[in-house]
């Protein structure tokens, strides 16, 4: 049941970030690889700030009086899956750009975000469980 929730909570988090990378990307009408990445990092930090609150409060139910040791162990945790988030999914925006002549621009920036996103699923989940907000 905890991992439903996860992936409930996970589903919530794709979608700010899928908001805020699309909001920021098409805004301002650049499409090279590089920015992809700077909006990538932009729209992560605004889903890791709704996933620790969604996670410890729904998810894994913490209650812990430590928040600031539990709020630096998700921030590692989520770091280390921002990395390979942002590295899959930058790689996978060149493949799809250049490989890809008739996918739209809007297709291959979410299409490349959720490929990221499914890359760290378990990782996170178990970074989460079992360092961030074990209770033993």
């Amino acid at each position: 049941m905890q991992f439903i929730k996860f992936a409930v909570v996970g589903g919530i988090n794709t979608l700010v970030d899928l908001a805020v990378l699309n909001f920021l990307f098409f805004a301002f009408g650049r499409e090279e690889a590089g920015w992809y990445v700077v909006c990538k990092v932009i729209a992560f930090l605004a889903a890791v700030t709704n996933s620790y609150i969604l996670n410890r409060r729904f998810v894994f139910n913490s209650s812990d009086a430590h928040v600031y040791r539990e709020g630096s162990l998700f921030l590692l945790v989520s770091v280390t899956g921002l990395i390979i988030n942002v590295a899959v999914s930058g790689m996978a925006y060149q493949v799809l750009t250049i490989t890809t002549a008739s996918l739209t621009p809007v297709l291959a920036v979410n299409l490349s975000a959720v490929i990221g996103t499914g890359a760290v699923l378990a990782s996170n989940y178990l970074g989460y469980s079992k360092l961030v907000f074990n209770r033993k």
